[in-house]
C-alpha cells in the first residue's frame, strides 16, 4: 500500500472527513484495500455517509468485494444492508450499485435484507419499479433514482426496459425530463434503448427516442426489425440532407453509414447548381449513378443545366465523380452523358470524358474529337480504331490543326505514320501558317521530320511569321534536325535568319544571311 493510500485508510477509519478529501485530491486510490476491506466497505459498515459520497465522487468501484477472515465476497451494498444503514443503501443504489449482485452463497442484497429484515422497503421499491416498467405499468415515485446509473442484472436501465417493451412517450417522459444521457448508455450486450426498440419492431418507440435525442448508428440498422428499417433509413436521409446543406462532411458520412439514400440530395444539389454541396456529397461517397424520373444521372443534369460546367469539370470533385460514374447509363431518351456532351457541343466536357477513358466510337462527332485527342496524347490503339472506322483524318479543329499537326507537335511518330498512311495531308497549314513539319522541327522531333520528308512534305512553306521549318530548327537550337533538313537541299529564309541570328548573337550566321539578302534595311525595319 502506498503512503497516500495508507493516509486515506487511516482517515476513513477515524472518520476524518477533511483528511479523506485531501488524500483523494492528492491521488490516493478510492479503491485502496485495508485488511481485506475496501474504503467503500468501511464507510458502508460504519455509516460514514459523507465519506462514502466523497469516494463515489472519485469513481470508487461499487462492485468491489471484500475478503476477510469472517466475511467474503460482499459488496458495499451487501455490507450496508447487513448493518441496516438505510441512508447508505439509498446512496449506493442511486449511484448505481447492483441490487442483484450475488455473493458466493448466491445471496443478493435484497435476499439479505429480507432475511434480516433490514432496508427491505427501499430495495423492494426498486425491484418493484423495474417489474412495473417491464409489465407496462406506469412507474410512479422514481424521482429519487438516478436512472443513468441504476441498472438490473443485464445492465439495463429503466429506459432500456421501457424501450424493449415498446412503451409510449408518457413512460419515457418521467425518465428523460432532466437527463437524456441514458439514451446513450449500453447494456451488457452493448445495446442502447434505441437498439432494443428497433430490434423488437417498436416503430412508435423508435420514433420517440430519435425525436428525443437518441443517436442512430449502423449497428441499430443492422439489428432492426424489418418493419422499422424504412423509418430508420428515412430518418438517416433527412439527417443527410440537413448535414449536406450545412456543409457538414462528417454528418453526411455518418448518415450514409446509417443507411441514408444520398442520391436524391445529390440530384437536387446538381439541379440547383450548388457545387459546394455536390462536391461534399461526392467526397462523402454518395453514388453518382442513381437516376431521376427521366433516367438522368447527376452528370446528365449538369450537362443539361449548368452553364459554367467546365469550372466544375476541372475540380477534384468532378475527377472523383468520373472515376465512379458508369459511362454506359442511358437516360429515357437513350443518351449517355458523353453523348449528351457531344450533342450539346460541349467540346471541353468531351475532352475531359476522353481523358477519363470514356469512348463512343460510333458517334461521328465523337470520332473527330477523339481522333484529335488520341493523336495529341499518342493513344495508338484509339487512333487505329478510329482510322478503321473511316474517320476523316484531315478534319481541322478550331485552330485549323489536323490530327497530324497534333501528333507531330507532341512527337508521336507511330501515330504520325498511321495518319500519313491514312492519307493525312502533310502540307496542310493551320491558322498560324504552320505545317506538320514546322511543329516537328521546332520541337526537335527528328524522327518525325524524317518521316515527313520521306512522305513528300514541302520544306519551303513559310508560316505567318515568315519562318520555314529550317528557321524554326535554328531558332530553337535543334542542330541534328537542322542538319537533316539541310541534307534535303533546302535553304533558309534568309530574311528571318538575319533576325534570328541577331537574337542569338550568332555573328557567323548573321554574315551568311547578310550575304544572301539584297535589302537588309527592309528586313530589319
Amino acid at each position: 500500500m502506498s503512503e497516500l493510500d495508507s493516509k486515506l485508510a487511516v482517515a476513513v477509519n477515524e472518520k476524518r472527513i477533511f483528511d479523506v478529501a485531501k488524500a483523494l485530491r492528492d491521488g490516493a486510490s478510492p479503491d485502496a484495500m485495508y485488511k481485506g476491506k475496501g474504503m467503500i466497505h468501511i464507510a458502508a459498515e460504519k455509516n460514514y455517509y459523507v465519506i462514502l459520497k466523497l469516494l463515489i465522487l472519485h469513481n470508487v468501484s461499487l462492485e468491489k468485494t471484500m475478503s476477510t477472515d469472517t466475511e467474503d465476497d460482499l459488496t458495499a451494498l451487501h455490507v450496508a444492508v447487513i448493518h441496516d444503514h438505510n441512508d447508505i443503501v439509498g446512496l449506493l443504489t442511486k449511484a448505481g450499485a447492483d441490487v442483484n449482485k450475488k455473493t458466493k452463497n448466491g445471496q443478493t442484497p435484497l435476499d439479505i435484507a429480507r432475511e434480516k429484515d433490514h432496508c427491505v422497503h427501499h430495495l423492494e421499491n426498486i425491484e418493484n419499479l423495474f417489474n412495473n416498467v417491464a409489465s407496462g405499468k406506469v412507474p410512479y415515485g422514481i424521482s429519487d433514482i438516478d436512472i443513468t446509473l441504476f441498472r438490473d442484472s443485464d445492465e439495463k436501465t429503466l429506459v432500456h426496459i421501457a424501450a424493449e417493451k415498446g412503451l409510449n412517450g408518457s413512460y419515457f417522459n418521467q425518465f428523460l425530463l432532466e437527463d437524456k444521457t441514458v439514451l446513450c448508455l449500453k447494456d451488457k450486450n452493448g445495446w442502447t434503448p434505441l437498439h432494443l426498440a428497433a430490434s423488437n419492431g417498436h416503430v412508435n418507440t423508435v420514433r420517440f427516442l430519435l425525436k428525443t435525442g437518441a443517436e442512430l448508428s449502423p449497428s441499430v440498422i443492422e439489428i432492426a426489425h424489418e418493419s422499422v428499417v424504412p423509418y430508420l433509413k428515412n430518418h438517416a436521409t433527412e439527417a443527410l440532407i440537413e448535414a449536406a446543406f450545412d456543409l457538414n462532411l462528417d454528418g453526411v458520412k455518418q448518415a450514409l453509414a446509417n443507411g441514408a439514400n444520398g442520391s436524391p440530395c445529390l440530384l437536387e444539389a446538381v439541379s440547383e447548381h450548388n457545387r459546394a454541396v455536390t462536391s461534399l456529397l461526392l467526397e462523402a461517397g454518395v453514388d453518382p449513378n442513381e437516376v431521376d424520373e427521366d433516367g438522368n444521372t447527376a452528370l446528365h443534369i449538369f450537362l443539361l443545366h449548368d452553364q459554367h460546367f467546365m469550372i466544375f469539370l476541372m475540380s477534384q470533385a468532378m475527377k472523383s465523380l468520373l472515376e465512379k460514374v458508369d459511362s454506359s447509363i442511358l437516360n429515357k431518351n437513350g443518351v449517355t452523358a458523353l453523348g449528351l456532351a457531344i450533342a450539346r457541343g460541349s467540346t471541353d466536357a468531351v475532352l475531359v470524358f476522353l481523358e477519363a477513358g470514356w469512348r463512343d466510337y460510333d458517334n461521328e462527332k465523337f470520332q473527330i474529337l477523339a481522333l484529335h485527342y488520341a493523336s495529341k496524347q499518342g493513344l495508338m490503339d484509339d487512333v487505329s480504331i478510329l482510322i478503321s472506322k473511316g474517320v476523316p483524318v484531315n478534319v481541322k479543329d478550331e485552330f485549323d490543326k489536323t490530327a497530324l499537326h497534333l501528333s507531330c507537335e507532341r512527337g508521336h511518330s507511330d501515330v504520325a505514320n498511321a495518319l500519313i498512311k491514312a492519307k493525312a495531308d502533310v502540307n496542310c497549314q493551320d491558322k498560324s501558317g504552320k505545317t506538320s513539319v514546322h511543329y516537328a522541327a521546332e520541337n526537335g522531333h527528328k524522327n518525325i521530320v524524317k518521316i515527313l520528308i520521306e512522305n513528300g512534305c514541302d520544306l519551303n512553306i513559310k508560316d505567318k511569321t515568315g519562318r520555314m521549318p529550317m528557321n524554326s530548327c535554328y531558332a530553337k537550337d535543334w542542330t541534328e534536325v537542322l542538319q537533316l533538313i539541310q541534307t534535303s537541299g533546302v535553304e533558309f529564309n534568309y530574311d528571318m535568319l538575319i533576325l534570328d541570328s541577331v537574337a542569338k548573337n550568332d555573328e557567323e550566321m548573321f554574315e551568311l544571311a547578310l550575304s544572301k539578302t539584297s535589302d537588309i534595311t527592309a528586313v530589319i525595319l
